[in-house]
């Protein structure tokens, strides 16, 4: 009997190896574009719109962010054209909240959830809200447009 049930795992195991063929770790294609494009990069945030106020654009400084494949990341104030003022880092851990990878959670001193709109090599365009949006879809969100720094 032990024999049978060794055969027996023996056998799944193959054919759960099998199936993960060409896989790279546990992200399909998608999310390893997603992974790939957020973490490749700084993002400085060039516009932000949140209810009830003006819309604020950026062209010479504001938020720059960070984010690290192992999970962590940061963010800081800065001039984009030099020697300007820069804040030290504000640091923060990250994580997807849903297998598409379109909610970022940030977890840092205000945690916050990113819809990510559209994500680009080059753009980024996030819903910035206190809640997860899935769950909670109605709440209120502000606008946030990034552009990536190489």
């Amino acid at each position: 009997m032990k024999i049978y049930a060794r055969l027996l795992l023996a056998v799944i195991l193959a054919a759960a190896g099998a199936a993960c063929d060409g896989c790279q770790g546990y992200l399909g294609d998608s999310q390893q574009i997603v992974v790939d494009r957020l973490t490749g990069c700084q993002w400085c945030m060039t516009y932000m719109h949140a209810p009830d106020f003006d819309p604020v654009e950026y062209t010479t400084e504001g938020f720059v962010y960070k984010f690290n494949r192992d999970g962590s990341g940061w963010y800081r104030w800065a001039g984009w054209t030099g020697a300007e003022t820069e804040s030290a880092p504000e640091y923060f851990r990250w994580s997807f909240t849903n297998p598409n990878f379109a909610v970022i959670r940030i977890a840092g001193d205000i945690p916050e959830y990113w819809l990510i709109e559209s994500l680009t090599s080059s753009a980024l365009n996030v819903q910035s809200s206190f809640s997860d949006p899935v769950i909670y879809p109605d709440q209120s969100a502000v606008e946030r447009r990034f552009v990536a720094v190489r």
